[in-house]
């Protein structure tokens, strides 16, 4: 989520200074607003639903997080805490957060949300394994093109004359890739029900590129890296749409985040 649409109020009143510090420890910089916004609406779901955390679900994810961070014994993880100025009782805060967000998320995205979202959506989910052959013109890319449905090897071929240097080492290998990132043109062929694994000439940003199609991957809710993906769309969505019902005024950068009364009346 854009930190333009993270409200201030919100975090402001939930956590004190330190305790924001401790969570980009925990949980890195990139993203603290969005999960600080998210720790204060599961704080605020499990109190309104009365729902409490277990003990032992809270050591299960002090376990995740010494994983997290490789904090194999527990020297390593005395070690890390006194690096980082926290103690047990702060690991173990930050963990009773993680399981509150996680029940929240749970509430958010069930598993029939995921399904009908998956069914929905299901076409932009599938992926391809895909080479690529890049020439200037239309006319070499059309010679390649006769050369490999003669038998030449498309990655020979592309070893030699690609232009684009990224994938040319590589024999021209893209990689796997989703197909909503593919150019509107290549991905009606590739994912055509009658392509060939020979594809193009196709011209992209003044360049002729031939494809060649090493499997296609078609889209399964059983895959548990969509399953998760959908999962934080949702949440997602929720979450933005839940600050726009409250109202909350944004922050436009991250120090308008502190400028509350809470905070102010901190400096004396």
């Amino acid at each position: 989520m854009p930190i333009m649409t993270i409200p201030r109020k919100l975090i402001a009143n939930r956590f004190s200074p330190i305790e924001i510090i401790n969570t980009i420890i925990f949980e890195g910089d990139e993203k603290i607003l969005e999960f600080l916004t998210l720790s204060c609406l599961a704080i605020d779901y499990c109190q309104t639903n009365g729902v409490s955390i277990e003990e032992s679900s809270i050591d299960q994810v002090v376990n995740q997080i010494r994983r997290q961070n490789k904090l194999f014994t527990a020297d390593d993880t005395e070690k890390f805490l006194a690096a980082n100025c926290l103690s047990d009782q702060d690991l173990r805060n930050h963990a009773r957060v993680l399981a509150e967000i996680d029940i929240l998320k749970k509430s958010i995205a069930s598993a029939s949300d995921v399904e009908h979202y998956f069914k929905l959506n299901k076409l932009r989910f599938d992926e391809v394994e895909l080479y690529k052959l890049v020439v200037k013109s239309l006319s070499a890319a059309t010679e390649l093109r006769t050369q490999i449905l003669e038998g030449a090897s498309f990655f020979e071929l592309t070893r030699k004359y690609s232009i684009d240097m990224r994938t040319r080492p590589h024999c021209g290998y893209v990689g796997r890739v989703r197909r909503d990132t593919l150019p509107a043109l290549v991905e009606s062929q590739v994912f055509s029900p009658d392509a060939s694994r020979l594809i193009g000439p196709t011209k992209l940003f003044g360049t002729y590129h031939l494809y060649f199609i090493e499997k296609v991957y078609r889209a399964a809710l059983d895959d548990d890296t969509i399953q998760q993906e959908i999962a934080d769309l949702l949440v997602q969505d929720w979450l933005s749409n839940s600050l726009d019902q409250l109202g909350f005024e944004k922050a436009t950068v991250l120090d308008e985040s502190f400028n509350s009364p809470r905070f102010n009346s901190l400096d004396g």
